[in-house]
């Protein structure tokens, strides 16, 4: 026997019934076009509906809130609490409107990205409690211990969850909006940064550019998701010691975030230190460079110069890179001035705009349950 639950009420097995609801009638009604019906014309069932919906959309915006502040303060927070609530609302909310045909598929894509966007948020935050308790790594080397976090689930897996869902939301947006829509960028910017925050940088450096070619063939006047872009990927050049392509891209961000109207000052912060990092690598290389030359023209004069050159200094700028890098990044941030270690490293404590808002969510959720 088949059954069919609409609303609240359950059709056991019906077929080829003749049935009339608010002045229409179907012959030969199947459950399926019984359930139609009833949500179509019984405007007691789209009443609850739309009432449910205002309610979701009216908590909605608070999470989004949420999330913006989070955004920025993963590595300050002391504590997270109510955010179990919070994944519980955005869960019920777009398995609402799963059900809801009427509402549309954007508002879906766009419930789906804040949840999975939460769930990295909240991995990227048990990666940074987790390195400041172990005094594993301090967050100016955490991109060197990414991977080793990863392999160990210091995130409880927030990261493959948020893909999963992340992932989902994308082919539902090239199936229903369209691959030129403008939300493509950014849930495919999402998965980019969950493959930085797992420690994957080639793939997500693969995201932001192909990013940067969509936004250039669909998209050319979205100043402000340029700059989002560019800024990624200057982060996950940062993060791969390629300090003068980094350099490049924050500048390039600097000059998007002027043309959207943002503002400017926190890019350009972070491009001035970026630049900084960038000359004393150039004057490393330069260093062993010329440290090459003189050993070469002191100790080997005639005996293959070139080749024991060249092989000297593949060698000692793989050391650099490779074995003292960690030192190094630790030494420039202490020696610009405490200012990348503050930036990098701050003092954590409460945040009481975030606490408010989980507060707020809460009792809304909670309310909407009884």
């Amino acid at each position: 026997m088949m059954s069919y639950n609409v609303a609240g009420i359950v059709f056991n097995n019906v077929n080829a019934q003749n049935i009339t609801i608010s002045g229409v009638t179907v012959n030969g009604a199947s459950a399926q076009e019984i359930a139609e019906l009833i949500l179509t014309h019984d405007k007691s069932i789209q009443a609850v509906n739309n009432a449910a919906l205002d309610e979701y959309r009216s908590t909605y915006g608070l999470v989004v809130c949420y999330v913006d502040e989070l955004r920025g303060k993963t590595s300050i927070v002391d504590n997270v609490d109510g955010i179990e609530i919070i994944f519980e609302f955005l869960e019920g909310y777009t398995t609402f409107l799963r059900r809801d045909n009427s509402t549309s598929a954007l508002e879906l894509i766009e419930a789906m990205t804040t949840l999975a966007m939460l769930r990295r948020l909240y991995g990227q935050y048990l990666q940074l409690r987790y390195a400041a308790e172990s005094k594993v790594a301090l967050p100016c080397t955490l991109q060197f211990h990414r991977i080793e976090f990863t392999v160990k689930k210091v995130d409880q897996e927030q990261f493959s969850i948020a893909e999963t869902i992340t992932r989902e939301a994308l082919r539902l947006c090239e199936d229903r909006l369209g691959a030129a829509h403008q939300q493509n960028i950014i849930v495919r910017n999402e998965i980019g940064l969950i493959h930085r925050d797992r420690g994957e940088y080639k793939q997500a450096f693969r995201e932001f550019n192909g990013n940067l070619s969509s936004l250039g063939k669909n998209q050319p006047s979205n100043k402000r998701a340029f700059l989002e872009a560019y800024f990624n990927m200057a982060m996950v050049l940062r993060d791969r010691s390629w300090h003068a392509g980094s350099a490049y891209f924050l500048w390039s961000a600097s000059l998007f975030a002027e043309s959207a109207g943002e503002d400017v000052v926190f890019v350009k912060s972070v491009l001035y230190r970026q630049v900084k990092y960038a000359l004393v690598y150039l004057l490393l290389q330069v260093s062993i460079f010329s440290a090459c030359f003189v050993i070469i023209d002191i100790s080997a004069r005639g005996a293959m110069p070139v080749f024991m050159f060249v092989a000297m200094f593949i060698f000692l700028m793989g050391v650099l890179y490779i074995v003292l890098d960690r030192f190094i990044l630790i030494t420039l941030a202490i020696w610009f001035e405490g200012v990348v270690i503050a930036a990098y490293w701050p003092k954590r404590g409460p945040s009481n705009v975030l606490s408010d808002l989980a507060i707020k969510i809460t009792r809304s959720h909670n309310a909407q349950m009884n």
